[in-house]
């Protein structure tokens, strides 16, 4: 018999396996590949996940640090507003006599205080009535009232030369959000 370009047929029927086989090996082929992307996608999600998890924890290591930081300086803004408190009282009982509002020495007093702290603290008079007066700015000109303010009525309520922290509120003046920090003082 004579032997064309593409070979013998029955030596190419012998190297085409049967029609099963045939299935069983793409079956086969298709499980391999699906195992490998799920092993793929399963690394990749794991990935994700333990990345988002090292994030997370950074994240919350930053903003607990800056917490204690804040934290810390609202302490020592505190610390400095409680100096302040025991300046002004002492000021008060040795000059028993004299109206703050109209001194001269208190304005200097509250001005140099003021410089000190660059401006962080400022200082308000409010009369037992809650007409507040900003010193040494405007001292005869009540800017608002605030009896209806939280940290006045706890400051009224309290014992005087007790520190009160209020709630931050925004200020009917500035329009600014305050800290306030206030105390009762009274004259003996």
């Amino acid at each position: 018999p004579e032997i064309g370009w593409f070979g013998d047929g029955e030596r190419m029927a012998e190297s085409v396996p049967p029609q099963g086989e045939n299935r069983r090996a793409i079956r086969n082929v298709a499980a391999l590949v699906a195992v490998l992307l799920a092993g793929l996608w399963g690394g990749f999600g794991h990935w994700a996940y333990s990345s988002r998890q090292d994030a997370t924890a950074m994240t919350e290591s930053g903003l607990l640090q800056m917490s204690h930081a804040v934290e810390q300086y609202v302490r020592n803004v505190i610390k400095m507003a409680e100096i302040f408190q025991v300046t002004v009282e002492r000021w008060l009982e040795r000059n028993d006599a004299v109206n703050p509002c109209a001194d001269r020495g208190f304005a200097d007093l509250i001005r140099d205080f003021r410089h000190r702290t660059g401006g962080l603290i400022e200082v308000r008079l409010a009369m037992p009535n809650g007409d507040l007066f900003c010193f040494p700015d405007a001292p005869d000109t009540p800017l608002d009232n605030v009896a209806d303010r939280e940290y006045f009525q706890a400051a009224m309520q309290g014992a005087p030369g007790r520190l009160h922290v209020g709630v931050p509120v925004k200020s009917r003046v500035t329009g600014q959000w305050r800290l306030p920090v206030t105390t009762r003082m009274v004259r003996m």
